[in-house]
Formats: C-alpha cells, structure tokens, sequence
C-alpha cells in the first residue's frame, strides 16, 4: 500500500503555532491519505493557550485541507495511534541535535507500540531555526514575533497581550531572577509601544513561501 493510501498522525503542543508547524503540515497532508494532526495537552506543563483554544487555532490553520483532522490527546500519542489503528508519526527535523533526540523518541515509541513507524520532514531551508519556545522568548523580551506565525496565531496572541492575559512567566522558562526581571520590564514597555504603533495590525508575508499568508 503506498503512502498516498495511508493515514499518519503529526503531534505538537502548538502553542503558539509557528509558520513551521504549518509547513510540515502542509507536506504530511500531500503525502499522506489523511492525516490527524494531534494537540498534545499535558496537564503538568503551562500552556499560553489552553486546549480547546489550540484546536480551534489548528483547526482554522487547517481548514483548507481536505485530508487533515485536528484532535487532541492527553494519552502518549501511540496510544492515540493504537487506539485510532494509525501506524505512522510523522515528525519534523530542524537540526542533527533533533535527529538525534527523535530518533531515541522514535526507538520508545516502537518498543511501546510495534506496528509504528515514524517519518521524519527536514524543516524547509528557511524555517529551520524556528520553534514555539523561541517565539515565546521573542515575545518576552519585546520583539516583534508576526513574522514567525502565522495570522491566526498572531491575532489570538495580539489579543491575549492587549487582555494582560498572557504574563512573561508563560513565557521565560529557565532564566534567572535578574534576567526575568528585565524580560518583565522589556514585556511591558513592548506591549504598550506596540499598541501605539500599530505593529501588531495588517497582513504578514508567509517566510515559509514569501507569500501573504491569509488562513
């Protein structure tokens, strides 16, 4: 059976989707028959969204795709796999150093569940550096992330920003006292000259293809 006839499951906690989570999404989806795209919720970690909201954002991201089903899981995702009968993981690779770390991964999820597979994407050239933990950090010390998710992605952080819902602490994981204090300082001072500017409004080109990203 070829892989146009197969079903396979891409998992992230996406939060906040980036431009290349939808790229590998984009590629999965025109490899594959059907492809679940898995929010993963783990109920030990601090998300900027919460579940039902990173659904809804992967599903608005997805929409246009046909062949793509958005769920979520709080269960390992060869569990889901199982239990959905799905024999391939598609995972996205940016570097040797995530090679190497979803290669073990892969290792674990065949000893736990025999029948799966995984297929690893290369990141596209131009969004291999990108991942949500450092939006997160661009966000924390007052950088412009639009250019890094995609407009669903940017509206639902602009306004969790603008609300005072979203604090640095969600968002700076591993710094020390000082540095905090200062990521604190830059958060606040970024939200409100962005909110005089005006940088948070308008389209933003897609750097996945160079094109103005509308979904």
């Amino acid at each position: 059976m070829g892989a146009r006839k197969k079903i396979a499951v891409y998992a992230g906690s996406f939060d906040p989707p980036t431009f290349g989570h939808l790229d590998i999404i984009r590629r999965a989806a025109a490899m594959f028959a059907g492809l679940h795209v898995l929010v993963a919720q783990n109920n030990r970690k601090k998300y900027l969204f919460p579940v039902e909201e990173r659904i809804s954002l992967m599903e608005a991201l997805c929409s246009k795709m046909r062949n793509v089903k958005v769920a979520a899981t709080s269960v390992l995702v060869v569990d889901y796999m199982r239990e959905s009968d799905i024999k391939i993981l598609v995972r996205g690779v940016r570097n040797a150093a995530d090679f190497a770390a979803e290669a073990n991964m892969a290792l674990w999820n065949k000893a736990l569940y025999a029948k799966a597979e995984t297929v690893f994407l290369p990141a596209s050239p131009g969004l291999a550096y990108l991942n949500s933990s450092g939006v997160k950090e661009v966000i924390a010390f007052g950088g412009d992330f639009s250019p890094f998710v995609p407009p669903v992605a940017r509206e639902a952080l602009t306004k969790k920003l603008k609300a005072g819902t979203i604090g640095v602490d969600l968002l700076v994981s591993g710094t020390n006292a000082d540095s905090a204090e200062i990521a604190r300082s830059l958060f606040k001072r970024a939200i409100s000259v962005r909110e005089e500017s005006g940088r948070l409004d308008g389209p933003v080109e897609n750097p996945a293809d160079g094109s103005a990203e509308n979904v």
